[in-house]
């Protein structure tokens, strides 16, 4: 006769988290799918990038911002920014360390971030002032005109 072997059921997550580690699973599976023969950090990035989808629209729009550069053997510099995004890195960083890891061939891989100012931060609306000083820029004959008709800006 033999012993009757114990069945444990998998203790059951919250919603939100079962749905996180199946979108990282998926995002992992697909890049398995992927067979290439050399891969650089920016191939596997780019794999990333276009499967990151699934994970959700934060981590999305930060991958997709990222400028990741090798630092050394084991250490990849990604360039964040904002500070919330070092969160959503080390919310994700299972599946996107098992790609990179897997794909460079890397077994101890350290994650750095560099927070850099956001293209987004340049495209604010100019001030009467600034756009005329690039319009100034661009035709130095409106600062004659400006100064001719004694015209001022208001400030």
């Amino acid at each position: 006769m033999q012993p009757e072997a114990k069945v444990t059921e998998p203790t059951p997550q919250p919603e939100q988290e079962q749905e996180t580690l199946k979108a990282e699973a998926s995002v992992v599976e697909s890049v398995e799918q992927t067979k290439e023969v050399s891969w650089t950090l920016e191939t596997v990035w780019e794999t990333i990038k276009s499967n990151v989808e699934e994970l959700g629209p934060r981590i999305n729009q930060a991958v997709q911002a990222a400028d990741p550069k090798l630092i050394d053997d084991n250490t990849i510099k990604i360039h964040i920014t904002a500070e919330s995004h070092k969160d959503l890195y080390d919310k994700h960083k299972k599946s996107i360390y098992d790609i990179l890891s897997m794909e460079l061939g890397i077994k101890d891989l350290v994650f750095t971030y560099e927070l850099v100012k956001s293209e987004l931060d340049d495209k604010r609306p100019l001030k009467d002032v600034e756009k005329y000083q690039k319009m100034v820029e661009e035709n130095p004959a409106l600062q004659l005109l400006k100064d001719k008709f004694n015209l001022d800006l208001k400030k």
